[in-house]
């Protein structure tokens, strides 16, 4: 129905396209692979000048912060209390959690078992990542979720996280603490695109230094960091020298829309002028039929069940952010809204 007059979606007016014998589906499919979507974004805070890490197990009368940057010769001082209050971690396999050393080698702290004077929330990291990721959002917050530590020869075979159930989650943010090592890359994969993030490059001293003072080199203060969907294949390389420490935190989004823009839907013209063409075509699925896309993401049965019921009910074309659905998935599901499907 709205194919029949231009359409305008944030100041963009999409006018009909002339019908023809173009492949449809072929023009669909490639409008949909045209819309450009994140699925991790990255960066350094530079904004403090370093990290204090207390662990609550300690006496309070003889607590001592452990303080970030770390060079290898403190580290052999400070990090054995950390590392002897640290637990072996598990991970998701099914409905179990389990401990297998051949999927994982690595230590972690909950939430409760240290403090730290690090908050994303109170840095910019925080809006960096709302518009790489979810810029129809008006808002995100990060939860910690534990400290991870991984000693020479941890990994973290490819994996995906595990769901947290709740509706607001969305993704998973890594902030590394200055300390030197070495390996312990994060891989990340997802629909057949790649990166790889080395941080240890960036604490280990240069290679021209030829091992003078190797072990009095400092890393920078800036905190290294990645975003990246629940969905994403991510793994961590074996480590090769050093402690890879970092903190891992549960990323949560609003569920009001911003009210100044939707930008996703910024994205959907190509998506909406092919599927026009395509309703304006009276040779393609003359006796009616089905258009189905396969999800780029993930999503829990109830995120769905939501979907569905906002875009029966008529009022989900005009903001994709009120769907529980993420990047080109959105844009499809509010295109197809807007057209009247």
């Amino acid at each position: 129905k709205n194919c029949q007059a231009p359409l305008t979606l944030v100041g963009t007016t999409i006018r009909r396209t002339q019908r023809g014998t173009m492949d449809h589906e072929m023009l669909l499919s490639s409008a949909i692979d045209s819309i450009e979507s994140s699925y991790y974004v990255s960066g350094v805070d530079s904004t403090g000048n370093g990290v204090a890490l207390t662990l609550a197990t300690a006496p309070v009368d003889s607590q001592t912060p452990i303080n970030f940057p770390l060079s290898v010769a403190q580290g052999e001082q400070a990090l054995p209390p950390l590392l002897a209050a640290s637990t072996v971690s598990a991970f998701g396999r099914g409905s179990e959690t389990v401990v297998d050393p051949s999927v994982r080698v690595a230590r972690e702290l909950k939430p409760d078992a240290f403090t730290i004077n690090f908050d994303p929330n109170a840095t910019d990291i925080l809006e960096q990542v709302r518009k790489a990721l979810v810029p129809e959002a008006s808002s995100i917050r990060a939860e910690l979720h534990k400290l991870n530590i991984m000693e020479k020869g941890g990994f973290f075979h490819p994996h995906k996280d595990t769901p947290r159930g709740a509706n607001t989650c969305f993704g998973t943010l890594v902030v590394v603490l200055p300390a030197p090592f070495e390996g312990g890359q994060l891989a990340l994969e997802h629909s057949g695109k790649e990166t790889v993030l080395n941080w240890g490059a960036q604490t280990r001293p240069p290679r021209w230094s030829y091992g003078i003072n190797e072990r009095d080199h400092m890393p920078k203060a800036g905190l290294q960091w990645a975003a990246f969907f629940g969905d994403v294949v991510h793994e961590v390389k074996r480590v090769t020298f050093g402690h890879r420490i970092t903190l891992t935190y549960v990323l949560h989004r609003d569920s009001a829309p911003d009210p100044t823009a939707d930008m996703l839907l910024t994205r959907a013209n190509a998506f909406h002028g092919a599927l026009c063409a395509a309703l304006a075509d009276s040779a393609f699925l003359p006796d009616g039929g089905h258009l189905g896309f396969y999800c780029r993401h993930l999503y829990e049965e109830s995120q769905l069940a939501q979907t569905e019921a906002k875009l029966k009910s008529g009022g989900a074309g005009a903001y994709a952010s009120k769907l529980k659905l993420k990047n080109e998935d959105a844009v499809v599901a509010a295109v197809m809204a807007q057209a009247g499907l």
